[in-house]
């Protein structure tokens, strides 16, 4: 039986755990950035006052990339995830024109190639689920095989929920500063019930231009108490940093 979680290790890839031809891993897609930010100069903070930006060299700078403790193999990072980078891609791309048409960005997938459970579809939901299980091995959290396997391809069993919309922030910085040019993450938020005792889930999201993705994973109790009693450090660390379920569940 296949087991649910495989334990993190620091020259492992995030996805397979293999430990040969280690790849860094953008959190923000390189192609995605030269065509948002083309020749600008960029920089790279939290922008929250508190925390000085620095200048990034060009979008395939190190400063994009998950650190080391959520490498990728070269296989994972190339031929087995590509379709999923090529479909976000082309997800994006149609959504921006959604939006510079005033329609709404999720439209995207009233297109036949984008329609529910296409090739296309999972693909693009493929690229989330990877991204996400590089975040969680950022943190030194285990392989969650549902994950891993389905963005690996070797499973058509989705289990990442996806919101798309206007990003708030870019609404700012724009009008505030006429930044048009700007992209983000969230990091990694630990999902937690109403007590704020049990994982949940997952989340992060990821704002490209004006458009921002959330996407995170949900689980019942018997995933939760199997986290917790084989990765009790992670555990301890998601209780420290949570965010409240959505639905307070």
């Amino acid at each position: 039986m296949e087991r649910l979680t495989e334990p993190w290790a620091p020259d492992n890839c995030s996805l397979c755990g293999s430990n040969k031809n280690l790849t860094g891993e953008h959190k923000i897609k390189a192609s995605l950035l030269r065509r948002l930010f083309g020749q600008e100069a960029m920089v790279i903070g939290r922008f929250d006052g508190a925390d000085r930006p620095r200048h990034a060299q060009g979008p395939k700078s190190r400063a994009f990339h998950f650190k080391n403790n959520a490498s990728l193999c070269k296989d994972c990072n190339g031929a087995i995830t590509q379709p999923a980078d090529r479909a976000f891609e082309r997800f994006h791309l149609l959504a921006l024109d959604h939006f510079e048409s005033g329609d709404d960005p999720d439209k995207v997938f009233q297109h036949a190639e984008f329609s529910v459970n296409s090739s296309e579809y999972l693909d693009l939901f493929r690229y989330f689920a990877k991204i996400l299980a590089c975040h969680i091995a950022e943190d030194c959290g285990p392989r969650l095989t549902p994950l891993t396997q389905f963005a690996r391809g070797l499973s058509n069993h989705n289990i990442v929920l996806l919101h798309i919309k206007y990003d708030e922030t870019y609404v700012h910085v724009s009008t505030e500063f006429g930044i048009n040019s700007y992209a983000a993450h969230d990091g990694l938020q630990a999902l937690l019930n109403k007590s704020g005792k049990r994982v949940r889930g997952f989340q992060s999201s990821l704002t490209i231009g004006p458009i921002c993705y959330t996407f995170w994973i949900k689980f019942g109790c018997l995933v939760g108490l199997h986290m917790r009693l084989a990765h009790p450090a992670f555990w301890r660390l998601c209780l420290a940093a949570p965010r409240q379920m959505p639905d307070g569940s």
